[in-house]
C-alpha cells in the first residue's frame, strides 16, 4: 500500500473538531470554577471553631457515627496543624 492510497477515515475530521470543541468548553467551565473559588474566599466569620465542630459531631454521633468520627478526626487534625503553625513561628 502506497502513501498515496491512504485516506483520512470518514468522520475523523468531524470527531477531531468535536473533541476540540468539547475540550474548549470543559476548559472554560474549569476556568470559571477557579475564578469563582478565587473570588469567594472563606471568611473567618464563616468558619466554625474546633469546639463548634466537636459539639456538632457529638450532637450527630448517635444518628451518623461514621460522619461524627470523621468530624472528630478533622477537629483533631486542625488542632495539631494549628499547634505546629504556632511552633514554627
Amino acid at each position: 500500500m502506497d502513501y498515496e492510497e491512504l485516506k483520512i477515515p470518514r468522520g475523523a475530521a468531524w470527531a477531531a473538531s468535536a473533541f476540540v470543541w468539547l475540550a474548549d468548553k470543559l476548559r472554560a467551565i474549569g476556568d470559571a470554577a477557579v475564578s469563582i473559588v478565587r473570588d469567594d474566599p472563606v471568611r473567618p466569620e464563616d468558619s466554625m471553631s474546633v469546639a463548634d465542630v466537636r459539639a456538632y459531631a457529638y450532637s450527630i454521633s448517635k444518628k451518623c457515627p461514621g460522619f461524627a468520627s470523621d468530624l472528630f478526626a478533622a477537629a483533631d487534625r486542625s488542632e495539631v496543624l494549628a499547634e505546629e503553625a504556632v511552633a514554627l513561628k
